[in-house]
């Protein structure tokens, strides 16, 4: 029972990451040109536009914890 149920969590977890990972890229590109603050960034940030976006990198740290996460709870539920 609970392993379907952490599945499903899983699951959903893993869409909404997704699904904010796509919007977060789909706005970034949109905004690309947008005039920036340029003097409290360095210009290899401003070069790089995953650097500038901070929701990418939190989704990207988030992924690896989130499983780790729901492996322990996984391992300890069994």
């Amino acid at each position: 029972m609970y392993t379907n149920t952490l599945f499903w969590l899983f699951a959903g977890g893993v869409i909404t990451l997704l699904i904010g990972m796509i919007a977060s890229i789909l706005i970034m590109k949109r905004q690309q040109h947008h005039n920036r603050d340029m003097k409290a960034m360095s210009d290899v940030t401003i070069k790089h536009p995953l650097l500038t976006n901070p929701v990418i990198i939190a989704q990207l740290l988030f992924i690896p914890i989130f499983l780790i996460i729901l492996l322990i709870v996984n391992y300890m539920l069994k």
